[in-house]
């Protein structure tokens, strides 16, 4: 991802958490909501109830890999992948697949709402 992709300030993630839009899955949760700059942030949690300080650095590579290997994305959204406890346990192919499933129902969701 490139660095303007980074959700990084405090404030960013305070009101992605405000909008109350979110999608789990067994392994991970995606907060999402509107920004008005043209382009998608994604921002990483991994709390350290999933595991020690290597681990949740690998999770995050995992993530960033994910989000580079998805390369449909479009928008201008703010989103929060929060890793869930189990994640690193998951195969790469699936979290993929998670991943993209959970970027697509909220990306068909909110074309669904222009529509109407």
């Amino acid at each position: 991802m490139k660095k303007e992709n980074h959700l990084l300030k405090t404030n960013d993630f305070a009101k992605v958490y405000e909008k109350r839009h979110k999608i789990q899955s067994s392994c991970m949760s995606v907060y999402y909501s509107k920004n008005e700059l043209g382009y998608l942030r994604v921002g990483l949690s991994v709390s350290k109830k999933v595991g020690k300080a290597h681990t949740r650095v690998r999770i995050r590579r995992l993530i960033r890999a994910l989000m580079d290997k998805y390369n449909s994305y479009s928008g201008s959204y703010d989103v929060i992948i929060v890793a869930r406890v189990g994640f690193e346990k998951h195969k790469f192919l699936e979290l993929y697949e998670e991943l993209r499933t959970i970027l697509n129902r909220f990306l068909k969701e909110n074309l669904d709402e222009k529509k109407n």
